[in-house]
């Protein structure tokens, strides 16, 4: 699945001090025997580019053969500082995959997503931590396609009916699966979220300038961290498409120097 753009998680690097097992190195001592993993501070930016603070994230942890630990960590920022259950790096190298928002819940490396709650998921590739570099800088991705409907008055509530809300995504291997129930999704502001991959047609029911319309949206392949903006007109009683426009979710000329575009599949 395609992972376009980091949602400007941004963490910066730094090596917490390596504890002794005892009060005097030895000859035989190494930094790998007694490294634990950390964290710095993080930030993000919306899609405004105003900086917000980061309060919490998830993480699963693999070990060096990719074997998968059962626990679903929780990460907080308290006071500035990143904690978390102490992660040793003496036992070999670890694999660090993020997601956002924290749910203590998800488990086997998997998020369950629910496209009813109209939640930005987010997500990250693995990342490595080693006793020689046990500093973890974590970069989160959007993990849903974002798609805006523009009218001359402004759109204020989008609602679609008969939508598969339910999912799961495995973080270690990057692959989405979509469940049967159906249900209404909708959103109080112009903008959908949606699973990316290949859409039916759907109905939509919005609201514009104070006035209800719908329309037939025709399928779509939707692609993760993609905006695809609607522009609509007025034909007679209802609405048609206008055009159709394909941007990076959070343009990276706003930004320079902190969203990258990873146009490589994911399988």
């Amino acid at each position: 699945m395609d992972k376009p753009f980091n949602h400007l998680i941004i963490c910066l690097t730094f090596v917490m001090p390596v504890a002794a097992l005892s009060g005097c190195s030895g000859p035989n001592d190494s930094p790998e025997q007694d490294a634990v993993m950390s964290i710095s501070s993080c930030t993000a930016r919306g899609d405004d580019g105003q900086e917000m603070s980061v309060s919490e994230f998830g993480m699963f942890v693999t070990d060096t053969a990719g074997n998968l630990y059962p626990d679903n960590i929780r990460v907080l920022n308290r006071s500035g500082k990143w904690t978390f259950a102490e992660i040793s790096l003496s036992d070999g190298d670890k694999g660090i995959y993020a997601y956002y928002p924290y749910n203590p819940s998800f488990s086997g490396g998997k998020m369950g997503l629910d496209a009813r709650s109209q939640t930005d998921y987010l997500y990250s590739e693995r990342t490595m931590v080693s006793g020689n570099a046990p500093s973890a800088s974590i970069t989160l991705y959007h993990l849903l396609s974002k798609v805006t409907f523009r009218m001359p008055a402004a759109v204020t509530a989008v609602r679609v009916a008969d939508y598969s809300y339910s999912a799961s995504y495995s973080l270690l291997t990057g692959s989405l699966e979509i469940k049967p129930e159906k249900g209404t999704i909708s959103s109080g502001t112009g903008s959908l979220l949606l699973y990316p991959g290949d859409s039916p047609a759907m109905h939509v029911a919005l609201v514009a300038g104070g006035h209800p319309y719908d329309f037939v949206m025709p399928a779509a392949a939707f692609r993760s961290g993609k905006e695809y903006v609607y522009t609509l007109k007025t034909a007679g009683n209802g609405v048609e498409i206008e055009d159709i426009t394909i941007t990076g979710w959070q343009p990276g000329g706003n930004y320079e120097g902190t969203i990258t575009e990873k146009e490589q599949e994911r399988q």
